[in-house]
């Protein structure tokens, strides 16, 4: 339906994710981090995705604050 749109939404949608998990956090008193390096396949294999089919987008690290 989108074609080669689909892709540039997709990654749009990760980002709002990823900002609402902020803004949760925030509430919760929690820290979180959002890490843009990793290795698509290995992560992947790890979440036991079918990769390349399904690959994770963006890792958030999530933990209390000191």
């Amino acid at each position: 339906k989108y074609s080669n749109r689909g892709y540039r939404f997709a990654m749009i949608e990760a980002g709002h994710c990823a900002q609402n998990a902020y803004l949760w956090c925030a509430e919760q008193e929690l820290g979180v981090v959002e890490v843009g390096v990793f290795s698509d396949e290995e992560l992947a294999k790890i979440l036991m995705l079918s990769y390349p089919q399904q690959a994770p987008l963006t890792v958030l690290i999530v933990g209390r604050r000191k």
